[in-house]
Parts: structure tokens; sequence; C-alpha cells
């Protein structure tokens, strides 16, 4: 920049200092921004940190290979406690991205990959539609299917029905008439539990029962490939009525939790643009005069 004949060298000084400061700040906002822009994930284990349905754990910077993030957990009937692991995950193919469960030796695994930052801190908005697909081999085709879920460890609902599985051989025997699908509701001042399995059938009790103590416990034993399903296709002709619910597991106030505290990363887009915009403006602005 060349200083006007009209202005005193001081002048030229003062302008031409500013505009140094003023593009260092420009530089600093760029690659702050790149730095912040990148995908955030939140990171947590419950192994190592407190980590569950409630607690996501830290929205961190991923490693520039990370192509999204991850959610799981990992319960049931063969373990104490469930398990939460979030993370970023630097899986590649794309149809990888999407919910899965999978049931093995009385472990239920549920894992969301998604690719929105901040998308796992729960399982609604990482994508979860209701129970994912169990990875089975193949069965003969006179075993019994039912649902199988559990509302402590996965998705679990009058409209959230579980994973498909073919019920195991070793609990109910290759005979298919030994075999039944069983749907409970429990209900206690704490909330609801659903619960969806396989289950042994003693002398035909294909029937739906209430068990009113200190919890309200309705069940029912079925016969049929995914007939527990829903309380119709297991045989109920009349629905009892539901008590106003607390949703427990993974479907609990997290999402309304983080979506308070959490700003989009849209409007932190919107807002670094107008600020480079005017900043630019002004320099330009500041050259001309």
């Amino acid at each position: 920049i060349k200083p006007d004949k009209k202005q005193s060298n001081t002048t030229y000084l003062i302008k031409y200092n500013i505009m140094r400061y003023l593009l260092l700040i420009l530089n600093i906002s760029i690659v702050f921004h790149d730095t912040v822009a990148g995908l955030q994930c939140y990171k947590c284990d419950s192994d190592a940190s407190t980590c569950d349905a409630e607690n996501p754990g830290e929205l961190v910077n991923c490693p520039e290979e990370s192509q999204g993030c991850r959610l799981m957990t990992a319960g049931g009937d063969a373990m104490n406690n469930t398990v939460y692991l979030r993370d970023c995950t630097a899986e590649t193919d794309d149809s990888k991205f999407a919910c899965s469960t999978t049931v093995e030796e009385g472990v239920i695994v549920h894992e969301c990959l998604c690719k929105e930052s901040g998308c796992n801190d729960n399982f609604e908005n990482a994508g979860d539609q209701g129970g994912g697909d169990a990875t089975t081999s193949e069965h003969p085709a006179t075993r019994l299917k039912c649902y199988v879920c559990d509302s402590e460890h996965v998705p679990c609902s009058d409209t959230e029905h579980g994973v498909e599985t073919v019920c195991e051989e070793e609990l109910l025997g290759d005979r298919t008439e030994q075999a039944g699908c069983i749907i409970t509701k429990e209900t206690a001042a704490e909330g609801t539990l659903y619960r969806r399995d396989c289950t042994k059938i003693i002398d035909e009790a294909l029937t739906c029962e209430t068990i009113e103590e200190t919890t309200v416990v309705h069940t029912c034993i079925c016969q049929g490939d995914l007939c527990n399903k829903d309380w119709s296709s297991a045989g109920e002709s009349e629905t009892t009525p539901k008590p106003t619910e607390k949703t427990t597991g993974d479907q609990t106030s997290s999402a309304t939790t983080a979506a308070e505290t959490t700003v989009p990363i849209g409007s932190i887009n919107n807002s670094f643009n107008g600020f480079i915009l005017t900043l630019v403006t002004f320099l330009v602005t500041f050259m001309i005069l």
C-alpha cells in the first residue's frame, strides 16, 4: 500500500499496522474454524468413566481419518450391567452407517454408526428405528423365531419390537411345540420396562395374564414365528389399560438435554461466515480510504 500524498507518514504507518493486525485476526479465525468445524463425536466408556443413556461423555474433535460417530451398548442376562461406548469411527463403508443388534450367548449388542457431528449422544439421534438387524447364521426352517429386546439395554416398547431371533436350541430343543415367544410389560413407580424373548412352553400355557403386586406385570405367551410383535399378535383380545409411562433404558431425556445444551453446527458456521464477511468488507473499505 502506497501512502497518499495528502497523508502524513504517521497516518500511513498507523493504517498499515492496523491492517496487519486485522489480517492476523482473519488468519487465526480461519484456522480456528477449520479445527472446530471438523467432525465432533461424543466419547466415553462406561468401564472407565461415567457413560450411560443420560451421560454421553465429552464432545471431542475426531482424528482426520474419522468418517462418523459410534454408539454401542452391550447387555443382557449374561452380563451384570449394561456397557456403554461412544467414540469416533474410521469406518468407510457407507452401508455400515446404520443401527444393528446382535444376540449371542445371552449378550445383546446394539450399535449405531452415524455421520453428523454429535449424533452419537443417544440412539434416536444416531438414527435408530427400534431394534436393528441381528447377525445370524442359517437355521432350519422348523426353528421358531421370536422378537428379542429389553428396554433396559436396547430400544423396546409397544412400537419398537426388537430383533428377529432364532430361539436357541440349547434352551428349547429341536421340537417346535416346546418353544414359544413372550412379551412382558412391567410397570412400577420408577418407570416401565418392556421385554420380548423366546421361552419354553410349560403345560401348553399359551395365555395373557396380569399380576398386580408392588409392580404391575402384564405378560403374553404365544406360539408362532414373531408372534410377540405386539399384544394383539400375542393373542390378547383386549389391551389392558396402560399406566403413564416413564420409559427407562436408552430412550431417556438425554435427547432433550443434548438439544438444550448443544449449539447446532450449522448455526456456528452461519455466525462464522457472517463474521468473516464483515471483517473482509471492513478491510476493503479501510484500504480505499
